[in-house]
């Protein structure tokens, strides 16, 4: 039984799950910061 690839944030091996979450969640961030505001870029 191999086990699968992490996609619902259980800690398979942690520090990479805890790495993977930081890049997620500043990827986030940033394209909400592309995309939330278009006021300013019109």
């Amino acid at each position: 039984q191999r086990p699968e690839p992490d996609l619902n944030g259980k800690p398979n091996s942690n520090k990479k799950g805890k790495t993977w979450e930081n890049i997620k969640g500043l990827l986030h961030r940033i394209l909400e910061e592309l995309f939330a505001p278009p006021t300013i870029a019109a």
